[in-house]
């Protein structure tokens, strides 16, 4: 399952072919989307709030209202799974990637095929757009980055190719640089005017799964199946911390908007909120019974999203509240005692007693 959001909006994809609207004020769902045809992929919601893509496991990209669920355009661009989907900053265009190997540019008012990119010769796995929209990157399983101009469809450079697959691609916040996170244990910076790698980051010892730019442009976390995310200097590539703490993978980083706070998911089933400055742990999320393999905050940096495999959104409250009422409130919610797992986590070298009120 893919996110993303707009505003108090949260949209979530989902394998049970549908695509849910979070209202992440209350944490209730505002709507649900179905008529796929099959299991939601990806999702993506315009620059200005109002469209809403799904793409599903059969090729099919829906765009709908994103207020009323009016469809505006169904189409089939691919012949296999939609596994990503990012608009153009003005909203326009609408670029897909998926398992066959090829990005579409989409049209997002007639819903018609602008472009088809043929580059890779395995599923693209994440497209895009650098910040002026002037730019379209691509990755895929066969190790490599493709540049693409999106007004023309052509391809403006291919990169020098990793030794194993790429997970994810990010612009920098000033779009001068691409970040890639790779099968081959390390992460590549790419200067994004001359195609050039510009450093190779060395530090995992396994597959890196996520990569984020800080607000301020000035770290890079880079999460991976070791278990760990490290903290790099930009644009120095100098390894700052190791974030330890996660009994499995980690698939998803994501910063707060103000840059303090660190959210990283776990297939542990767990996300935890670290402070960047000091690099300590400040809080574990446990609630989903599967792996956690998406995270995002709101803009306003209140409440944090995440996805799981349990084919479920949580939202949480990230400004921590004084222990006692944060021990109601749980009690309230789950309507029992806090298991072992939970005392663990919320009430580490506490007593043993109930805290939960018998009523």
């Amino acid at each position: 399952m893919r996110s993303a959001r707009t505003g108090p909006v949260l949209a979530s994809a989902g394998v049970d072919r549908t695509v849910r609207l979070w209202d992440t004020t209350s944490g209730a769902v505002r709507a649900t989307r179905a008529g796929h045809p099959a299991a939601v992929l990806a999702v993506a919601i315009d620059p200005d709030g109002k469209t809403l893509a799904g793409g599903d496991a059969y090729g099919n990209v829906r765009l709908t209202d994103l207020a009323d669920g009016a469809v505006r355009a169904s189409v089939a661009p691919h012949d296999s799974g939609v596994l990503a989907a990012a608009f153009s900053p003005d909203g326009q265009r609408l670029a897909t990637g998926s398992m066959d190997a090829e990005v579409r540019l989409i049209h997002v008012e007639t819903g018609t095929i602008l472009w088809t990119l043929r580059e890779h010769a395995d599923e693209v796995h994440g497209a895009a757009f650098s910040p002026k929209g002037n730019l379209l990157a691509s990755v895929a399983g066969e190790r490599t980055v493709a540049l693409w101009n999106p007004a023309t469809g052509k391809l403006v450079d291919v990169p020098e190719q990793q030794a194993n697959g790429i997970n994810e691609v990010t612009f920098s916040r000033d779009g001068r640089t691409l970040a890639t996170a790779g099968s081959d244990e390390h992460v590549r910076l790419w200067n994004v005017a001359t195609a050039r790698l510009v450093a190779t980051l060395v530090g995992h010892t396994s597959q890196v799964t996520s990569v984020a730019f800080s607000p301020d442009g000035r770290t890079l976390p880079s999460g991976s199946t070791e278990r760990t995310v490290l903290l790099w200097d930009f644009p120095s590539g100098t390894a700052r911390a190791t974030l330890l703490g996660h009994t499995d993978e980690v698939p998803a980083v994501a910063f707060s908007p103000d840059g303090r706070m660190l959210a990283v998911a776990g297939t542990d089933q767990s996300t935890r909120l670290w402070d960047v400055k000091s690099r300590a742990p400040l809080v574990t999320l446990v609630g989903h019974t599967n792996a956690v393999f998406d995270v995002e905050f709101s803009p306003d940096g209140d409440t944090l999203a995440t996805a799981g495999l349990d084919k479920t959104v949580r939202l949480w409250r990230t400004t921590l509240r004084e222990p006692a009422a944060a021990v109601a409130s749980t009690c309230r919610t789950v309507g029992r005692d806090l298991t072992p797992q939970e005392r663990s986590a919320y009430l580490p070298g506490q007593s043993s007693d109930p805290v939960c009120g018998s009523d």
